[in-house]
């Protein structure tokens, strides 16, 4: 089989001058996340030659993906939980068993905690039906364990230093700060999920929305799976293109 390239990049609202940018890398799969498109007409100026293209506006940030039409082995994505999520599975010459690609948006909803919780969980579910399978996903995650890549990470230390319980759940009592709480669910996701971090970035911003630069958390996670390569990258003139940089894999 040959070398599958997928580009992932939060793209922060899709146009067609974008995606000109964006297909300029060649790479067969294309995983896009807020794409902030309502409107019927807007979606069809957004196929683009040689792709088949699959979307998701079922919330406003929604999803698309982009895979090349001459590949094959893929079947038809789907979407899961308000569309936040969409899967696909793909098959190529000599594979035994299928892979199964996630494009997520993990959206942030730390005003609310009962609410996060409850998003929280929602990931873990439907990941957790894939933790016998292989797994690759590409996405916005917004959440870290790492102190430093926090947006929010004054007086943090003391915070990130409490544990909770070691058989701790979503579902149990635990009242940490956002910034703890954050660590310990991408633990809890990883280990319930059973997915490997492979590579992750702080994100990128023109804007220098804060002094940090470290505000946005995209990932590549597998599972029973390998990838060969994993680059990040610049789109556009001075990354003009998006807020974020976008990861580039190869297998």
């Amino acid at each position: 089989m040959n070398n599958i390239t997928i580009l992932s990049l939060n793209i922060n609202s899709l146009s067609k001058a974008k995606l000109n940018e964006i297909t300029k890398f060649d790479t067969d799969i294309i995983l896009l996340q807020e794409i902030r498109v309502t409107t019927i007409n807007k979606i069809i100026e957004l196929h683009f030659p040689g792709y088949d293209f699959f979307y998701s506006t079922e919330n406003y940030s929604g999803l698309a993906i982009y895979i090349k039409s001459s590949l094959k082995g893929f079947t038809k994505p789907v979407t899961h939980r308000e569309g936040r999520i969409m899967s696909f599975e793909f098959i190529g010459e000599g594979m035994k068993e299928p892979l199964y690609i996630f494009n997520v948006y993990h959206k942030r909803l730390s005003n609310n905690m009962s609410e996060r919780l409850e998003y929280d969980q929602t990931l873990i579910d439907v990941m957790s039906q894939y933790k016998n399978k292989k797994v690759l996903l590409l996405g916005d995650l917004n959440s870290t364990f790492r102190l430093h890549d926090s947006a929010n990470n004054e007086n943090l230390q003391e915070d990130l230093n409490r544990k909770p319980p070691d058989d701790w759940e979503l579902t149990k009592p635990f009242n940490p700060k956002m910034g703890c709480y954050e660590k310990h669910f991408m633990s809890l996701f990883l280990r319930k999920c059973c997915l490997k971090d492979n590579g992750y970035q702080k994100g990128y911003t023109v804007k220098k929305r804060d002094s940090t630069d470290k505000m946005r958390i995209d990932y590549c996670l597998t599972n029973n799976f390998e990838i060969s390569t994993y680059n990040v990258v610049n789109i556009g003139i001075n990354n003009t293109i998006s807020d974020h940089k976008a990861i580039i894999v190869t297998f």
